[in-house]
């Protein structure tokens, strides 16, 4: 067969190009960048290395092409590995008291959390155990979350932190909330901003529950209009803790729940529909696909920078492409 009659696509489904090397096949199209697929190696430096100071910036596929794909050259997403499901997440954090140390704590504590669950998942009859993983850095700004929205991957979100103290007075008429902060935190689409006092106030519980928003779940499923729950089943367990996924004013019997008491359950991990996903969807949870329109970008302060009304945004979380609903708490 001539070259013209070859197939046009090879390893990992990118575009074969000749013109790089001599030979056939010894050059693929990523979009971001050229592969040698003979070195396993890229022709030039990744994009995004800042993002992994442990790999070399020529590294392929994390040097293991059967688990990992790159679908742009910018950035590895995890398959099923063995006997496990790996769900990850970038994060890029600005704001109050923001640097990159506090941006792995933030994101270190979130794997923590959707981790001490042992979650399961059952795909084609085979049970694999799911483990999060979950990556970030701090950025400068509003400014520096904006532009890059413009180009985010469906698996980046883009999250400013507040430290809002601010609180309703104590004879405000609605009694479950006299006293509590104002500023709750909200996450919207792939955009964020979240209360570091609401975080510090309910034990750390807030920046685990806002990441349940970007895998996938889609408000607050288990909470009536009013704030009351509609019931405890898989949403609390014999010692009393309740799901991480109910926001923080979530009533029962008359008087808000322990929300320090919030962990991260299986009725939780079962909420992403990880299955479905992965079987029908390429692994990306709920793909209603949006170009960002109407994606806020938030200062510190909790106000709205910035509206995109028209980017290449699609999505938001790891295996997460869902609507922006403005979701909290």
């Amino acid at each position: 067969m001539s070259g013209a009659e070859k197939g046009r696509y090879g390893f990992n489904g990118m575009e074969i190009d000749n013109e790089i090397k001599n030979g056939d096949g010894n050059s693929y199209d990523f979009g971001a960048r050229m592969l040698d697929p003979r070195l396993g190696r890229w022709l030039t430096l990744d994009p995004l290395s800042g993002k992994y100071p442990d790999a070399s910036p020529y590294l392929a596929m994390n040097n293991n092409p059967i688990v990992y794909i790159d679908p742009n050259g910018k950035n590895g997403i995890a398959s099923i590995v063995g006997d496990k499901v790996v769900v990850t997440q970038n994060y890029y954090f600005y704001g109050s008291g923001i640097d990159n140390a506090k941006a792995s704590e933030i994101a270190k504590g979130i794997e923590d959390a959707w981790n001490s669950a042992n979650g399961k998942v059952t795909i084609d009859g085979k049970e694999y155990a799911v483990e999060f993983k979950v990556s970030a850095q701090a950025i400068e700004g509003p400014e520096k979350a904006a532009e890059m929205l413009q180009t985010a991957a469906f698996e980046d979100n883009f999250v400013a932190i507040g430290d809002d103290k601010s609180r309703y007075p104590e004879n405000v008429s609605d009694k479950t909330r006299a006293g509590k902060l104002i500023n709750t935190s909200r996450t919207h689409g792939k955009s964020a901003w979240w209360n570091n006092a609401q975080d510090e106030e309910f034990a750390g519980t807030t920046f685990s529950h806002e990441p349940s928003h970007g895998l996938g779940m889609s408000g607050h499923p288990d909470v009536n209009s009013d704030g009351t729950l509609k019931t405890t089943v898989g949403t609390m367990d014999e010692n009393g803790n309740f799901a991480i996924r109910l926001p923080s004013n979530t009533i029962q019997d008359g008087k808000e729940i322990d929300s320090k008491k919030r962990i991260v359950m299986q009725s939780d991990i079962d909420m992403l529909h990880i299955a479905e996903a992965i079987k029908n969807n390429n692994g990306q949870l709920q793909p209603e696909k949006f170009k960002g329109a109407g994606v806020s970008v938030f200062n510190a302060d909790g106000s709205t920078f910035k509206t995109l009304e028209s980017t290449a945004v699609s999505g938001n979380g790891t295996a997460v492409e869902t609507a922006p609903t403005p979701t909290g708490q």
